[in-house]
């Protein structure tokens, strides 16, 4: 699998930027794409030097966005690729008053859903002609609610994203290979409960490398078995100890 060619949609900072250094640092080719203008990027210039890297600015919750991801389709040289799928927006879309805001729950579902069909309609002729895979980074809170209860349309477009994907396996059956990655929190620096995110990006690299590349990732392993038990439990108490397993994780 070492051959494929990589396309990061959400690649600009965070776990984003992390899988594209672990791209980079496993030989790979890869294509960026972010809504972050190019001078706003750290380490674009280290990306740029391996001579393995272009970036691409484009907003995906915009429709305009589809015709300039298929620019991309030209540099893969009929060979299958990977696209990662990691934008979101997981900014809170709850008022001090308990009630939606929608102009921020529309931005969130504008990248987190529109822009993941969006990047659909780019590269799904491509993947399914030349083969690949899709891997889409989604959240334990596709499972369960946030804690606080401050965001409703970030945890749904991960919810969206987990069917959307097991739909796809099924329509793609042996032609693209789908993965979905559920991840806890993360922080660069990492705790002793919260990964940091390039030891995260290089176990998802990783397990596309893998000759049987899996299905599903969960990660962190112990976030993972708690909220497994939480899945059981109410819904507010679920909130409540959530809360109070980041306070202990600091």
């Amino acid at each position: 699998m070492q051959d494929m060619f990589y396309i990061i949609v959400g690649a600009s900072r965070g776990l984003g930027a992390s899988l594209v250094n672990s791209c980079l640092k496993n030989g790979l080719r890869v294509v960026g794409i972010g809504r972050t203008s190019e001078n706003a990027i750290n380490d674009i210039l280290t990306w740029r030097q391996t001579g393995r890297f272009k970036y691409i600015q484009a907003d995906i919750g915009e429709s305009s966005s589809v015709n300039i991801m298929r620019s991309i389709i030209g540099m893969c040289e009929d060979k299958p690729v990977c696209v990662i799928f990691n934008a979101a927006v997981i900014d809170s879309d709850v008022g001090d008053d308990g009630k939606l805001m929608f102009d921020m729950f529309t931005k969130v579902n504008r990248t987190g859903i529109d822009g993941f069909v969006h990047t659909l309609e780019a590269f799904e002729d491509y993947l399914i002609s030349c083969g690949g895979m899709l891997v889409g980074i989604s959240s334990i809170s596709a499972w369960l609610p946030p804690s606080k209860g401050n965001k409703v349309a970030y945890p749904a477009s991960k919810a969206y994203l987990d069917m959307a994907l097991r739909s796809l396996r099924l329509l793609w059956h042996k032609r693209v290979h789908l993965m979905t990655v559920h991840l806890g929190h993360m922080s660069v620096e990492g705790s002793w409960l919260i990964p940091r995110y390039d030891k995260m990006a290089d176990k998802i690299i990783q397990a596309t490398l893998s000759c049987r590349p899996p299905e599903s990732i969960c990660m962190s392993a112990l976030y993972c078995i708690v909220y497994g038990i939480l899945r059981r439990m109410p819904d507010r108490f679920v909130s409540n100890m959530v809360e109070l397993i980041k306070g202990l994780s600091k």
